[in-house]
């Protein structure tokens, strides 16, 4: 079983691998997150239907409150399917940033153009995402079929809570997938999907609640400030992540060594 890294050992190489480079951290915490949310303002601008649909929430007249949360339940979902079809076409630019932050923290040579260096494997890139937001979306409408058809509504609310309990343990045992294929010279989303699957353990799942949880200081401070100080904190979690997958990496390396001297 691997052992719990003490958290603020964690946040100690991060805040050192932001030292002096703060601004290339930023960037690389910041740009897969920031191309999503500008093409949905973009959309939001450019594409009347959408602004009016918003409007029509705010300002439109409704029978019912029910009414008007029902229809903008119905335009969070879309706008939920858009926000992760953007995330699909940029995940070359979540890997680009992994490998910013990767190399931020071993204290490499780091060009911020490099965030776009997975663009020629951005085939690659997309499809863990895409898998991710595929199950989500088949989850997500089968529930809302048994709701059409009748079933009973307690059954629905059970099987709501599984449906949630199954994407929680698969976002943990794959989180590392992203960072894996930023890392490794094989881009491949399955060697990356298995590397995760087997890397993450109850102990890795602890020290990132754990490491959340030494952050909410910080988050109380952004709600505060209007959050300014996630220009700070945004990085500082990015790469205290970074920290743990490195640190699970060269337990697994070390613990894999030791195996192949002790068959050998």
């Amino acid at each position: 079983m691997k052992p719990l890294f003490p958290t603020y050992i964690l946040k100690r190489h991060a805040k050192a691998a932001m030292r002096g480079r703060f601004f290339k951290a930023f960037v690389a915490a910041v740009a897969p997150m920031l191309c999503v949310t500008l093409c949905t303002i973009l959309v939001m601008a450019f594409v009347p239907e959408a602004k009016a649909s918003f409007d029509l929430v705010i300002n439109g007249k409704f029978d019912s409150y029910d009414a008007r949360s029902v229809y903008f339940d119905t335009l969070m979902n879309i706008s939920s399917s858009a926000m992760s079809l953007f995330f699909v076409i940029f995940a070359f630019i979540s890997v680009g940033a992994q490998k910013l932050l990767l190399d931020l923290l071993r204290g490499k040579e780091v060009k911020i153009k490099n965030i776009l260096c997975f663009y020629d494997k951005w085939y690659i890139a997309a499809i863990y995402p895409a898998l991710s937001a595929a199950l989500t979306f088949l989850l997500t409408n089968l529930l809302d079929g048994l709701i059409a058809s009748g079933a009973n509504a307690d059954f629905v609310v059970m099987l709501s809570w599984v449906f949630q309990i199954i994407i929680y343990f698969l976002a943990a045992k794959f989180m590392f997938v992203e960072i894996i294929l930023a890392d490794t010279e094989c881009k491949n989303v399955i060697h990356a999907m298995k590397a995760s699957w087997k890397m993450v353990g109850w102990n890795t799942v602890i020290n990132v609640v754990i490491l959340s949880i030494s952050f909410i200081g910080w988050i109380f401070l952004s709600a505060f400030t209007m959050g300014l100080t996630l220009i700070y904190l945004l990085p500082y979690m990015s790469l205290s992540v970074a920290a743990l997958y490195e640190a699970n990496r060269k337990f697994t390396e070390k613990t894999v060594q030791d195996e192949e001297i002790s068959n050998d």
